[in-house]
Formats: C-alpha cells, sequence, structure tokens
C-alpha cells in the first residue's frame, strides 16, 4: 500500500530532524520527510509520511501527535532511547471517522497516553504545586505503586488537581479512607521544651520528591473508589496513620 504523506506543525524548539522515527507504542509506523521553519518563526513545518497499512488508523480527526524527547531529573531519565537515536514523534491513534491530513504535534503527550489501561486512576487536590511534577512516585511503605500524571490549575486559581495513578496490582491498597503526604524533603520542628525532631523521607523521595499514602479500613465494594475521586495531598503524615495496619486482599 501507498503510504500516506501527512503535515504537522511543531514548535519551534522543537530538535525533531528529517528521518525522524513516527511511533506508536515503540513501533515505527511512519517517518519525517522534511522540516522547514514557518514564515511566523515561532513553528516549524514537518512533512512526514505513514506508512500505508497503518494510515488509516493514524489519520483520524482526533489522532494526536506529540513530541519524545529525554527529560533528565533527580527522578530519572524519561525516553532515555532518544539520548541516542534523538527525538522522535509519537502518536496515539483517534477514533473518528473523518479522515485529515494536517495536524498539530504537541509538546508531550497528554497525560491520559501514559497510563496503564488497568491502573486505577485518582486525583490529588492541593493549593501549591511545589516540587511535585508529571512522574513523581507514589509509595506505600516504601514502595512505589504509582505516580502522577498530570496537574491543573483548578477554574477558581485557588487549587491545584494532580491526576494520579497505582498500578493494577496495588489498586486494592486505596480506598476512601486513605490519606496522602508529601513526602519529599526534610522537615525540622523545633519544640519549646522537647528540643529538635528531625522528620525525613527515603533518599529517593528527598531527592525526586514523592508522595506517600495510608489506609485506615480495609478496602471494600462500599468504600472502592473511582477516577473523579478526590484526596486532599497534606503536608506532612499525622502520627496515627503511622498505626493504620488493614489486611488488605486483592
Amino acid at each position: 500500500m501507498q503510504a500516506k504523506v501527512i503535515n504537522l506543525t511543531l514548535p519551534v524548539s522543537t530538535k525533531v530532524s528529517e528521518k525522524a522515527a513516527i511511533r506508536y507504542q515503540g513501533h515505527k509506523i511512519g517517518e519525517v520527510s522534511q522540516v522547514k521553519l514557518n514564515q511566523d518563526l515561532n513553528t516549524l513545518n514537518a512533512q512526514a509520511y505513514i506508512y500505508g497499512h497503518y494510515a488509516n488508523h493514524f489519520s483520524a480527526s482526533d489522532t494526536e501527535y506529540f513530541i519524545v524527547d529525554a527529560q533528565i531529573s533527580l527522578a530519572g531519565i524519561n525516553a532515555p532511547e532518544t539520548l541516542l537515536t534523538g527525538p522522535y514523534i509519537g502518536v496515539i491513534p483517534g477514533n473518528s471517522a473523518e479522515i485529515i491530513d494536517d495536524f498539530v504535534a504537541q509538546p508531550h503527550s497528554s497525560f491520559e497516553a501514559a497510563v496503564p489501561k488497568d491502573a486505577l486512576a485518582f486525583q490529588l487536590v492541593d493549593d501549591q504545586l511545589g516540587s511535585i511534577k508529571v512522574g513523581t512516585p507514589l509509595f506505600f511503605r516504601g514502595i512505589k505503586v504509582g505516580q502522577i500524571d498530570g496537574y491543573r490549575l483548578d477554574d477558581s486559581g485557588t487549587e491545584i488537581t494532580l491526576f494520579a495513578h497505582v498500578n493494577a496490582e496495588y489498586s486494592h491498597l486505596i480506598n476512601q479512607t486513605s490519606q496522602f503526604w508529601d513526602a519529599s524533603g526534610i522537615t525540622l520542628d523545633v519544640g519549646l521544651f522537647s528540643g529538635a525532631q528531625l522528620e525525613t523521607g527515603s533518599l529517593e523521595t528527598i531527592l525526586a520528591g514523592g508522595i506517600a499514602f495510608a489506609t485506615r479500613d480495609t478496602t471494600s465494594d462500599s468504600n472502592s473508589i473511582n477516577t473523579t475521586d478526590r484526596f486532599t495531598l497534606h503536608q506532612s503524615m499525622q502520627d496515627e496513620w503511622a498505626l493504620w495496619r488493614p489486611t488488605q486482599a486483592k
């Protein structure tokens, strides 16, 4: 089958070059053939082609194209393969019956694209973003069980909504009695009579940031959660939460 030509509008800062791959779930389904600076000097136009037998899947009007590039932080390296290959174009197929040729590639994938299909998603609420970022891990008893997938300033301008998930094998550990707190960094509490108390997270949470949680009750049908449930993200752990040890069953 003949390859399908598409046009991608990219941010001017994008480092995508000719022959950069277009990939879906790691599989190459096309290639960039030409990159030019547009006359507005703010965007690039990339002409690309999709292999013929994939063309219909990746031409729907709601198909999402995005840039994949390495991001290095104390939490680790995201997309480390691009350190060798250079940035490439990622794609999520759409479902629309409308077929188009021109797309705007986003700087990053939408956070939904990074959430495993069987994960348990939910929301956290705080009044400051602080050191939290996409990829900030979620810990249960020191074990990483999930992460932050995205965040958004609410319309009121007073709250930050954090979109999070835990992996399917740990989903039974969270229910409506769970409490979440920021486990990053070091807190020094100096009492007038009791002296100084130093609280620290693990080395990983100190360096990379992290959110921890504890659950009071055993998970059941009556207290299970869904994607719209929201939890307050507390600044520190309360002493009683460390005593919670319900027996959980998958």
